[in-house]
């Protein structure tokens, strides 16, 4: 019986140890599976950082065109300012110009008048 009974232990002990073993395959094989998702999403994020980049760096410059282009628009817009307010003074110093003119000649023609009433 001892024969038996040590052949029936090394029996459960071999189901045992062939169940220990599916075990330790089943987790390996979860570990290496758990490995290749982390190994896909360290690749995902080094892909979403180096489109973070690219599109930070696309921002970047769209707002430093825009800067240049507003730059652009303010000086244009300066310089059109300085042209109308050269003109406005070119005019309004010839209407002066004209008012002086119309002044003195009415001056002239009064004194005129008045040396003819004199006379």
């Amino acid at each position: 019986t001892e024969n038996v009974s040590s052949s029936s232990e090394i029996s459960e002990l071999k189901a045992s140890q062939t169940k220990a073993k599916e075990k330790l395959r089943l987790k390996n094989r979860a570990l290496m599976e758990k490995e290749e998702v982390i190994t896909k999403l360290k690749a995902d994020i080094e892909d979403l950082n180096a489109e973070n980049e690219n599109i930070t760096e696309r921002w970047k410059q769209e707002i430093q065109s825009n800067d240049n282009l507003r730059q652009n628009h303010e000086q244009q817009l300066q310089s059109v300012e300085d042209r109308l307010t050269l003109e406005h003074i070119a005019k309004i110093s010839k209407i002066e110009e004209e008012m002086n003119e119309t002044v003195y000649q009415l001056e002239m023609e009064i004194k005129s008048l008045n040396k003819k009433i004199a006379n």
